[in-house]
Formats: structure tokens, sequence, C-alpha cells
């Protein structure tokens, strides 16, 4: 990543369902441990169809996988877990976003729906058009 480059991962919630989701991600990057969680719980949701619907689910979960359990409860349920996931939320709604990946650079330009290789070069060509103007901002749903 370009050193003027900032990625920030935000997680789209389609749907009400999908907030737990958005809320263990905010929870386990607030204490440290999203990377470390982070594949586990995409196979647990997409891949095995784990009951992960709700704080106490997740919790059990991510408590087996060596998070302390008290530590991410205290995060997933904090008013600053869910105030990322209301954005995260109004992200979604406010940019039109119908499907992931979707890329958003400085707030102005929406990448989606291309092959890998195809998105890499647009990105950069958005980058370097954003340059032009301001500090960057990237944005990865």
């Amino acid at each position: 990543m370009p050193k003027d480059v900032e990625l920030i991962y935000v997680p789209t919630i389609f749907k009400d369902s999908m907030e737990p989701m958005a809320r263990t991600f905010y929870a386990l990057e607030s204490i440290g441990k999203g990377h470390k969680l982070h594949d586990a719980l995409y196979r647990a949701w997409n891949v095995d169809s784990v009951e992960l619907r709700d704080g106490a689910q997740i919790s059990e979960f991510v408590a087996s996988k060596g998070v302390d359990r008290a530590k991410f409860s205290a995060a997933y349920e904090s008013f600053s877990v869910q105030s990322q996931a209301t954005r995260a939320k109004q992200m979604v709604r406010s940019y039109v976003i119908g499907g992931t990946p979707t890329i958003v650079v400085d707030g102005k330009y929406m990448i989606t729906g291309l092959y890998p290789e195809d998105t890499i070069r647009v990105l950069n060509e958005v980058i370097a058009m954003a340059r032009k103007n301001v500090r960057i901002k990237i944005k990865l749903r």
C-alpha cells in the first residue's frame, strides 16, 4: 500500500440480521484480535453455517478460539461498536452498495463488480486521480 493511502475495512450490512457480524468485526478490532479470527469467522458464517446470530453465540465462539470472553462481550455491547455498526449501515445506504467487494476511494469514486486484476488496475488509476486533490482514504467493503 502506498504511504499516502489508508485502507479502511467497513463491513457491509445489507439487512439487520447482518449487524452481529459487523459488531463482531468492530469488537475484535477494538481489542486487537481482528486479524486473528477473521478467517475462522468467515468460515463459520459462510462455509460451515455455524449458528452465530447474537452476542452470546458469538462470544462463545470467539472464546473457543482463545479470545477473552469478558473483553469481547464488553466491546461487542459498547456504545462505540454500536455506533460503528450504525455508521456502516448508513454508508451502505448512502453509497448505494449493491454487492461486495466494493471499494470507495476518497468518498467520491466507487469500484465494484470487476475481476480482481481489473479492480487493481482501476484502483491505481482512481488513486492517481484522487492524489491530485487530497490525502486518500480507501474504504473496502
